[in-house]
């Protein structure tokens, strides 16, 4: 087990980017993007589309849909949102648990919220957790 998440972790850091995208126009592992210049992306075959944060009432509700853009049906355990300042510093995480095999070009609307202002976070890492 020990060697399983070294081995995750490992991979995890190794695929951290900062916007890189293959010829294909896809982003493996974890991509941090600006938010005010997010766009829809992919990785690793799931489309993230729609983002968006509206603070309300002292909660911060973060929305965003994927899409299976594979070839194949795929599982897809959850999707983690990071969210930073200016600086880089890490001011709110959001988990969005799907839990469930989407088919083929599958749309599932995500929402999760928190009960902090993050509004002024400037850029999102997502990491992408299929178990």
């Amino acid at each position: 087990m020990k060697k399983l998440l070294l081995g995750i972790m490992t991979v995890l850091l190794t695929l951290t980017l900062s916007g890189c995208k293959d010829k294909k126009g896809e982003v493996p592992g974890i991509v941090e993007t600006p938010i005010s210049t997010m766009e829809d992306m992919t990785i690793e075959g799931i489309q993230i589309s729609d983002f968006s944060l509206v603070y309300e009432n002292g909660m911060t509700n973060v929305y965003a849909k994927v899409t299976n853009k594979m070839e194949d049906a795929a599982y897809l355990k959850r999707i983690d949102f990071t969210l930073k300042d200016e600086e880089g510093n890490e001011i709110g995480k959001f988990y969005f648990y799907v839990d469930q095999i989407l088919e083929v070009n599958e749309e599932k609307v995500l929402q999760s919220g928190i009960s902090s202002d993050v509004t002024e976070a400037v850029t999102v890492e997502y990491a992408i957790v299929r178990e």
